[in-house]
């Protein structure tokens, strides 16, 4: 435990050596494949790097040798052969084994039977020393396993050790308490990626540029210019093809292949319900008054519904937008000739395969769309304020 508890200050921030490689000077140990002075297991932040005011987030550090002696963890990953490759090979894998002195043995599992190899391994008592990140245990399954000492209490490890941990839960004081137990107990290290794309996502809309300029169209700010736009987009053939294939807006709902191992994606009341109300999004609680409520039991929640049903009816919702794929919703966004006029989605390639080379590429045309406002002048952004938290990346 006092071994594990030497890693504790780097765990949070070990995606940081090779980010911040490039703006950090090369006495302070952050270049690829330079010395590192040993200061021991202890993180040191690296006061050298300037950071701006109101900066909340990992600093830059260094951290020596945590071991002279040969040590090896057993660390439980997620096959990723796309951004990691192998992980005994990785360039990142090797540069941080001779950082910290620490030998990696790694139980590569896939993500789609993750959970069922994880329980077998708690079964049969062969769980590896570290989880990382957590294969699906959800935060209830990760308190009962650790008041069951499956898995070790962090709280006095991350006071002696953990550097950058400490300074998440100052920056983040209500993210400490989503993650620890009745008894406050912690027993995982978080990942917090403060991004404003990740708090938004949950209703970002893109809208092609083009054919607004075409039709003498500007950005829609209300629901009943919004569906003008849409309405302008279905009959005014913008992509000048004289064919009546235009698809005004489309989203996908499923992130998997359609069955019964398909998950939600997208959600498209984010967008729509928020001009007639407070829509904050699956599980749709707010609270009013200090009170938890339901916010889809409401008169303006069924305003939006009518809303909705009369662009659907029209055809300027596409009715595929509530059973497609992800993989459906790319056939559209992807055809020879632009047809689709808008999507939601985190990002273009929600919708659109980014050709990242050329300067031209039709992604690079769809412009976010604002926040609408509603008929009685209701407009809010979607802000999940909790989105950027994984509590249980590593266990």
């Amino acid at each position: 435990r006092g071994f594990l508890g030497g890693i504790l200050g780097a765990g949070v921030a070990a995606g940081l050596g090779t980010t911040l490689s490039g703006c950090a000077s090369d006495t302070a140990g952050l270049q690829l494949g330079k010395p590192v002075p040993p200061p021991g297991a202890k993180t040191v932040i690296n006061t050298s790097v300037g950071m701006p005011e109101g900066y909340m987030g990992p600093r830059p550090s260094i951290v020596g040798k945590i071991t002279t002696k040969p040590a090896t963890l057993r660390v439980l990953v997620m096959q990723d052969s796309t951004n990691v490759g192998d992980w005994n090979t990785n360039k990142f894998t090797k540069w941080y084994e001779n950082r910290t002195g620490v030998k990696v043995d790694w139980v590569v599992i896939s993500s789609e039977d993750s959970l069922t190899k994880i329980n077998a391994m708690i079964a049969a008592n062969d769980i590896p020393d570290v989880l990382m990140p957590n294969p699906g245990l959800t935060p209830s399954q990760v308190r009962y396993y650790g008041d069951q000492g499956l898995f070790i209490r962090l709280n006095e490890l991350i006071d002696k050790y953990g550097t950058q941990t400490k300074g998440a839960f100052r920056d983040y004081p209500e993210f400490r308490k989503t993650m620890q137990a009745p008894n406050g107990s912690l027993y995982s290290l978080p990942y917090i990626n403060d991004c404003f794309h990740c708090h938004t996502m949950g209703s970002r809309t893109w809208l092609y540029q083009p054919w607004l300029d075409k039709l003498g169209l500007d950005v829609p700010q209300t629901t009943a210019e919004f569906e003008e736009v849409l309405h302008a987009f279905k009959t005014g053939d913008p992509n000048g093809d004289g064919k009546k294939d235009i698809v005004p807006f489309a989203i996908s709902s499923f992130a998997a292949s359609a069955g019964t191992n398909a998950t939600m994606s997208n959600s498209i009341d984010q967008l729509f319900m928020n001009a007639f109300l407070y829509n904050p999004g699956n599980p749709w609680l707010a609270l009013d008054g200090g009170k938890v409520d339901l916010v889809v039991d409401k008169p303006e929640w069924r305003d939006a519904l009518r809303y909705m049903h009369r662009l659907t009816k029209q055809g300027l919702i596409d009715p595929r937008s509530f059973t497609m794929t992800d993989t459906q919703l790319q056939l559209i966004g992807n055809s020879k000739k632009v047809v689709l006029g808008c999507s939601m989605g985190n990002i273009w390639a929600s919708f659109q395969t980014m050709d990242m080379v050329s300067k031209d590429a039709t992604w690079r045309h769809y412009n976010a769309l604002p926040s609408l406002k509603g008929p009685e002048g209701v407009r809010n952004d979607n802000w999940n304020y909790y989105e950027p938290l994984d509590p249980g990346r590593y266990m």
